[in-house]
């Protein structure tokens, strides 16, 4: 309610300014754009306060002369006075965050907003430098792809795409987005290809070309990502895989890292001893899973089940080999 009364001070104020208004007069508006709002009357005082504050928060200087208030700049409002350095300062915090995402298809719909922002910020505000800082990888390649991803999301429209996995043959697809996800830096899209519905997983950097497609997009009705993620790390999900109890035992103090910054939700503290943790996760073994523990080096050492620690010591053994 206070801005609504700032907002209709300001607006007697500025439809008076050659001349000014009395008290009364502008008490007698204030309290007929009021009623609209089951306010019947208003007291002096709140009107006095509100010139206060008006004249704080805004940085501006409300004058009575001869019993007639105005502003004392002809040309001052609300609407176009500058921030005060404390609020400058906050919003340049505000704004050298959201330019950490500039690039991303996101980033476009407020990328106009923000420059308006961080010109009304500077006026008061002394520019400095980003106190926060995202993991980036500035020369990841397919990032130019994202924006016309996310606009066929958007617009629910088929794309056809060139696609070259790792160690495999060039294909082109007709494919149905759903969900742009980041992982490890990395960028993939969920989605249908229209050959035979299945879903796949595309990683943005292995895109060649993507073009938009005539053909229909395929609706999504199946796939909900809180689902497919919830049982695995990172974005791969095999199928026909099951889930499994994974125990391993973490030497301290990276466990304490891992304790307090858990590997998956569903994990659990199975022993707490004065060397060691030992924990427990639900998942869905995939390649990110293998990567993750590994990163960890002779500090983990997995428990069972029996298949998944051989395949961590085979995984070792190779490694050693490379020394050898």
């Amino acid at each position: 309610m206070h801005f609504f009364r700032f907002k209709k001070i300001d607006e007697v104020l500025v439809r008076n300014n050659r001349y000014g208004v009395t008290f009364n007069n502008l008490k007698e508006k204030l309290e007929e754009y009021l009623v609209e709002f089951g306010i019947k009357s208003i007291s002096d005082r709140t009107i006095r306060s509100d010139f206060r504050h008006i004249m704080e928060l805004y940085g501006l200087e409300i004058i009575c002369k001869d019993g007639y208030y105005k502003y004392s700049d002809p040309n001052a409002s609300i609407t176009n006075s500058p921030l005060s350095s404390e609020d400058a300062e906050k919003l340049q915090g505000a704004l050298s965050i959201l330019k950490q995402f500039e690039g991303l298809p996101q980033f476009k719909d407020i990328e106009e907003i923000i420059i308006k922002l961080d010109q009304k910020a500077s006026i008061k505000g002394q520019a400095r430098p980003s106190v926060v800082d995202f993991e980036r990888v500035e020369q990841l390649t397919g990032l130019e792809y994202l924006s016309q991803i996310y606009e066929s999301i958007i617009q629910e429209k088929a794309l056809v795409v060139d696609y070259k996995p790792y160690s495999e043959p060039k294909v082109r697809m007709v494919f149905s987005a759903y969900l742009l996800k980041e992982y490890n830096n990395r960028w993939f899209v969920f989605g249908v290809q229209s050959e035979d519905s299945k879903m796949r997983t595309l990683a943005i950097d292995r895109i060649i070309e993507i073009e938009c497609s005539t053909e229909k997009y395929i609706d999504n009705t199946s796939f909900k990502a809180a689902e497919f993620f919830r049982d695995i790390i990172g974005v791969t999900r095999m199928e026909g895989i099951s889930k499994i109890d994974l125990h391993f035992q973490l030497s301290k103090p990276r466990a304490q890292y891992v304790k307090s910054k858990p590997l998956h939700d569903s994990q659990v503290v199975l022993k707490d001893s004065k060397s060691s943790i030992t924990f427990m996760i639900s998942v869905i073994p995939n390649n990110e899973l293998m990567s993750m523990l590994l990163s960890y080096g002779n500090d983990l050492k997995v428990i069972k089940p029996i298949e998944y620690k051989n395949a961590m010591r085979e995984a070792h053994r190779k490694a050693l080999d490379l020394y050898n």
